[in-house]
């Protein structure tokens, strides 16, 4: 192989063994494997400093072709990497805002980039298309005029994302990896962003006025609003109004909106902290966010005068969200001070509907920021004025099932024609005010179930405990009684066993040894049909992959034992068989019965020897398996062993069966108790 140095230049998509290793998602070593077990795997095109470089588009087909990646995902993500590596020739910040506008221009006139003979042609369309600049002309003048191929990548990185607005998105996600982390200060995990979304009640609002006002006093990157325009869809037509002090942020965001079919003339992002105050601008709906400050310089006042200057913005029948710091929001605060009594005549106003306290990390930049929501709607004259929905969610994970209970929750609640009875909130529990201020405790509440539902859930609870207790009855009699264990064990005076190695058993035709298979790790995964020893627990192969990428691969038998040696040396004993052995482990498979080993005797004589045990700190057992010595009782002796440890795995099947019972009966008396649906007795 040549020593030639390839240049990232002009459509070169080159890869190292690391980058494809990241591509595909897999360990660096796989890649190794890759291309010494298969010919077809793409030749180096050359060199760079202590590794080989591969073509982008060779590896990515292979990979295709193998069955190892889908196009549809690989394809977009060939054509980020291929991006990030021009942070070099251009700082990243200047590089998304080039890319993001040229992806904008490719929207506004629907055709391919690649046609311009050259960026003078490229910058007469971003001229005809934003003549007043308002959000992408300055970005293609900023373009090198060498960089015409640019253009060919923004198209493909397009085409392959299947859309403007889907390679918009896919190139924000990517920021950090292009060279512009500081563009993630501000931005929110995707599932936070649906759930103040559909908590902003904009769908509703949509459906009967389509051409409402969505606002954002601190608009960041975008994320809520387009969040926003992402729920309401194309049969509306909303218009957006923000403000944002950083100019760049601002034209980001108008083209952000653009290209998710929101017309320019329906934006008005003012570059600054106030939102427009004409009659026509008003928000019907808000989303925000209060701006983070570290911990020390934080101020719950400010955040309190933040969130009331937002309600009094808000007319009859609109609503808000606000996404700030849990401690302000939902935090202990000491009674009766001003914090506290500014939060308290917040929550007596009748404006705040629901508190929601998040798990933390969902501003991935800050993970160690906790956060907690405010729903915001007027309540005049409501009955419920004086309650709120309160949830904590701070211990779970926001997947997208809480993003919709919690949406449900607070949707049914405080809106025309809501009746408590009829409805069943999962997450949220209706809280009177008066029970959340001058505590000085943090606003939280345990999920209760409601007194109209208290009887139904006392029924169920009973029920389920006279179950268990009954089990519990069938379990604690006939199980010690039928099947003692008893060894009637007695001294002998006599000589040792016999000893004999594993692969003198294996030279005689009494064991088998089961070699394990190479299993890439992009083909484990937690429901496939046949279990993998070897590898982390609980992880499965399905059986698709395992026929087409490793037609060799022994399957275990019931009996067979299986020697470990990650993330311990360890053995089992596989008593359901179609399982598959990870290399390195290996299998050990008693063929010839007669003697008396049977494969529950040999692996309990395997487990006794000291032959494989592991040193503390050593990588490898001192022992080779096959030379792993076990001492053999006489036919007798081995006969009574096996029905003893038959005996012990029955005992030890009830027990572990009596266990989860007492755990089952412990959690249904405790949850039932503490929900005040049923009562104990002496």
């Amino acid at each position: 192989m040549s020593e030639q140095v390839v240049q990232a230049g002009e459509g070169c998509a080159w890869l190292s063994m690391p980058d494809i290793a990241a591509l595909a998602g897999v360990r660096r070593p796989v890649v190794s494997n890759w291309r010494r077990r298969h010919p077809s795997f793409p030749a180096p095109i050359g060199n760079r400093g202590s590794g080989p470089l591969f073509d982008g588009r060779e590896v990515c087909d292979w990979l295709i072709s193998t069955g190892r990646a889908e196009r549809e995902q690989l394809e977009p993500e060939l054509h980020l990497h291929t991006l990030s590596r021009l942070e070099r020739a251009m700082p990243g910040r200047s590089l998304v805002a080039t890319c993001t506008a040229l992806i904008c221009l490719r929207f506004m006139d629907d055709e391919p980039l690649a046609n311009s003979g050259s960026i003078s042609e490229v910058l007469a369309r971003a001229e005809a298309i934003d003549s007043s600049d308002d959000m992408l002309l300055s970005e293609v003048r900023a373009i090198p005029g060498d960089f015409l191929w640019l253009c060919k990548y923004i198209d493909e990185l397009i085409e392959a994302a299947w859309g403007c607005a889907p390679a918009f998105e896919r190139l924000l996600a990517a920021r950090e990896r292009v060279g512009a982390a500081e563009l993630s200060e501000r931005a929110l995990d995707n599932e936070l962003s649906r759930l103040v979304a559909g908590l902003s009640n904009a769908g509703e609002f949509a459906a009967l006025n389509p051409t409402m006002v969505v606002g954002d006093p601190n608009a960041g990157p975008g994320d809520l609003l387009t969040a926003v325009a992402q729920l309401v869809g194309e049969e509306s037509a909303p218009s957006f109004v923000a403000a944002e002090p950083d100019e760049y942020l601002a034209r980001l965001i108008r083209r952000r909106l653009t290209v998710h079919d929101i017309q320019l003339f329906d934006l008005d992002v003012r570059v600054g902290t106030a939102l427009p105050v004409e009659e026509e601008s008003i928000p019907d709906v808000i989303v925000t966010q209060v701006a983070y400050r570290p911990g020390e310089s934080r101020n719950a006042a400010d955040v309190l005068q933040q969130i009331d200057d937002l309600s009094y913005q808000l007319r009859s029948s609109r609503s808000a969200v606000v996404l700030g710091p849990a401690e302000v929001l939902a935090g202990a605060m000491q009674a009766h001070s001003p914090d506290d009594t500014s939060r308290e005549r917040l929550l007596r106003s009748g404006m705040v509907e629901a508190i929601i306290r998040l798990p933390g990390g969902l501003v991935p930049f800050r993970p160690g920021y906790e956060t907690a929501l405010w729903v915001l709607t007027p309540a005049y004259g409501s009955k419920l004025s004086q309650h709120v929905l309160v949830a904590d969610v701070s211990m779970q994970q926001l997947t997208a099932e809480i993003v919709d209970q919690l949406i449900l929750d607070v949707a049914t609640w405080r809106r025309e024609g809501f009746r408590p009875e009829l409805h069943r909130r999962g997450l949220c529990v209706q809280t009177p005010v008066a029970a959340l201020v001058s505590t000085g405790r943090p606003i939280t509440s345990p999920i209760r179930p409601d007194i109209e539902q208290l009887g139904q859930v006392a029924d169920e609870t009973v029920a389920k405990i006279a179950v268990v207790e009954k089990r519990l009855q069938v379990l604690a009699t006939p199980a010690t009684e039928s099947q003692p264990v008893v060894t009637n064990a007695r001294r002998v005076a006599t000589s040792r066993p016999s000893t004999t190695t594993v692969r003198a058993l294996i030279r005689s035709g009494q064991v088998r040894l089961l070699r394990g298979s190479r299993i890439a790790s992009e083909h484990l995964i937690a429901d496939g049909q046949h279990h993998v020893y070897g590898v982390s627990d609980g992880s499965t192969v399905d059986r698709l992959i395992l026929a087409s990428h490793y037609p060799s691969a022994q399957l275990t038998e019931p009996g067979d034992v299986i020697v470990t040696t990650r993330p311990d040396l360890s053995m089992h004993l596989d008593r359901r068989g179609l399982s598959v052995i990870a290399y390195p482990a290996r299998g050990l498979r008693v063929v010839e019965k007669t003697g008396g080993l049977t494969p529950q005797v040999f692996a309990a004589l395997l487990e006794a020897g000291h032959g494989g045990r592991r040193a503390t700190g050593a990588v490898r057992s001192g022992w080779k398996l096959e030379d792993w010595q076990l001492q053999i009782p006489d036919r007798e002796s081995l006969a009574r062993l096996d029905e003893v440890l038959s005996a012990v795995d029955q005992r030890r099947s009830c027990a572990k069966n009596e266990l989860d019972a007492l755990d089952e009966l412990t959690r249904l008396t405790t949850v039932g108790l503490t929900d005040g649906a049923i009562t104990l007795r002496a």
